[in-house]
């Protein structure tokens, strides 16, 4: 192992080769989260411009954040508990 390293660092070719993979490597790293938090961004634009037209509080602090959320997929879990009970009396009766 240390031969190894010690032949690579001996050669500045082996270096530069190196560093232009370093490199490399990096900006492909940096692409791809680049490209998973520009989708991020725009939906986080979007739900604060619908928080904004439709007259409610836009959250500002981590915990108002935390608490619209779960009263959200309250809300949301409920509406879907009151579709499944309104469809299984629809299909009960037929």
């Amino acid at each position: 192992m240390e031969s190894i390293i010690s032949s690579l660092t001996s050669s500045p070719i082996f270096i530069i080769i190196l560093a232009i993979l370093v490199i490399i490597i990096v900006i492909a790293i940096i692409k791809r989260l680049l490209k998973l938090l520009i989708p991020v961004f725009i939906l986080v634009v979007l739900y604060v411009g619908y928080l904004y037209f439709t007259g409610q509080k836009i959250p500002t602090t981590k915990e108002e954040i935390l608490q619209h959320g779960k009263e959200t997929i309250e809300k949301i879990k409920d509406k879907g508990e009151e579709i499944l009970k309104e469809n299984y009396k629809k299909n009960r009766n037929n």
